[in-house]
């Protein structure tokens, strides 16, 4: 004889959650900083699928490939932080970027402690090239929206990141 088992309980009591005005039935699913948090993974592994099939670059790659296209005076430094990678992270690279021909890393002739970037001539092509699919891909993700609901999310991720640095800031040892 088989026994049934209990309906799985769409619902459950989370005080913590309703006394911050959220509902019990959301918990963290409800939060800003998760929908935002998967909304980015799920576009940084679409966009690591097309930069790898495509190119033979990794996402972190191509970012730093395209910041050091688009950047005055492009520096280790200034692109580790504002992408927020590490040091070993962002040496790794670097070096695989180096390696691959598409730029050149030396001292920088302003500032001898950090190192310069610059793209090759290959580099500025991979760069044109990938920039223009990617150019493309935002087009179809932009599809779904209104022109004035783009403009608006442009303007409200701008502000939440901006909020977010000067937290990161007063956290910093």
């Amino acid at each position: 004889m088989t026994t049934a088992m209990p309906a799985k309980e769409t619902t459950r009591n989370d005080p913590v959650a309703q006394q911050h005005g959220k509902s019990a039935a959301d918990g963290i699913t409800g939060l800003m900083s998760f929908l935002l948090s998967q909304a980015v993974s799920l576009n940084d592994k679409v966009g690591e699928n097309w930069t790898r099939k495509q190119f033979g670059l990794n996402l972190a790659e191509w970012r730093v490939l395209a910041l050091v296209a688009c950047l005055p005076d492009p520096n280790v430094q200034d692109i580790r932080q504002k992408l927020f990678y590490d040091k070993g992270m962002m040496s790794r690279i670097t070096k695989r970027l180096v390696a691959e021909g598409l730029i050149t890393s030396e001292k920088s002739a302003v500032n001898h402690r950090v190192r310069a970037l610059r793209l090759t001539e290959e580099g500025q092509q991979l760069y044109e090239q990938m920039f223009q699919v990617a150019i493309e891909r935002n087009r179809i993700a932009e599809d779904f929206l209104r022109p004035d609901e783009i403009t608006q999310l442009k303007k409200l991720l701008t502000k939440y990141e901006a909020e977010l640095r000067k937290w990161q800031d007063l956290r910093k040892p």
